[in-house]
This record gives structure tokens, sequence and C-alpha cells, in this order.
């Protein structure tokens, strides 16, 4: 996969785009197929930024679970 560019044609399928053209029309689809080939371009900073997106949601689940739980 390394040096290899994937599209979204190559993850969903010719089959799946079409589906996905008919349901929210040229304009939306487009849209949508153009964000997935951003992502799919720069994997490695979706990576990090996913990564630190999960960092972020267990730490606030800590609070939250530390603010139920602690009576002071």
């Amino acid at each position: 996969m390394k040096g290899e560019k994937m599209t979204a044609k190559d993850v969903l399928g010719e089959g799946a785009l079409n589906q996905l053209r008919q349901a929210l029309g040229e304009e939306r689809a487009g849209g949508i197929v153009g964000a997935l080939d951003a992502l799919l371009a720069n994997r490695r900073l979706a990576t990090l930024l996913f990564a630190v997106l999960d960092v972020a949601l267990i730490v606030v689940a800590v609070k939250l679970f530390r603010t139920a739980v602690v009576h002071d």
C-alpha cells in the first residue's frame, strides 16, 4: 500500500458510488467522494487527528466518570 494512491472508487467500488449518486444526487455525492478522496490522500494526518480525538474523548469520559462517582 505504500506509495499507492487509493481513491473512493477503489474503496467503495463503482456500484456503491452509483448508488450514492442516485440516493444523494450528483452534487452531494461529489462532495462526499471528494472528502473521502482527500482523507485517503492524507491518511497519516487523518490517523493522527483521530488519535488525538480518541485521547480527548477518553480524558472527557474519565472526568465525567470521576465527577459522577466521587462525592466530596
